[in-house]
């Protein structure tokens, strides 16, 4: 059974906990841009060391292996906060993105495939709400002002 950390201990656990997040994020955040074609990639390096340092701090506090939550970290929460049918599109294109950058990178076609698929699902989803929005609009106004 884990020994009961002291407060001070917990705090200094707490806060390695966020050191690991925020090298996570960081190295994370320019792996993708540097995909993209953007982002630094001379930075990643320093950036991986950082985040196995922090890895290595937190686990010694913490304890053992197992003791970071790396979903939880990197959950970016969903597109302006509200669940509306705008944002769950928005998601759904994000989520269909990253699939196929992963794919691409992995060499997995048919993830490639299934990730398009996503991505093209919330454009059409996108295309018919704003044709529904658009005659609705134009429905309820009134004509030109001229005869």
């Amino acid at each position: 059974m884990p020994e009961k950390l002291s407060q001070g201990e917990e705090a200094e656990t707490v806060d390695a906990a966020e050191a690991v997040r925020a090298a996570l994020v960081d190295l994370t955040a320019n792996l993708l841009r540097v995909a993209r074609g953007a982002g630094r990639p001379e930075d990643i390096e320093r950036q991986a060391s950082w985040l196995v340092a922090h890895l290595v701090r937190h686990r010694e506090l913490a304890g053992g292996y197992d003791t970071f939550d790396f979903s939880a970290a990197l959950d970016v929460g969903s597109y302006g906060g509200e669940p509306d049918e705008r944002g769950s599109m928005v998601e759904q294109a994000i989520q269909g993105s990253l699939q196929i950058l992963a794919s691409r990178l992995l060499g997995q076609p048919m993830q490639v495939k299934a990730g398009s698929d996503e991505l093209h699902s919330a454009f059409k989803r996108y295309a018919a709400s704003s044709a529904v929005a658009l005659k609705t609009s134009t429905q309820h106004e009134p004509g030109p002002p001229w005869p």
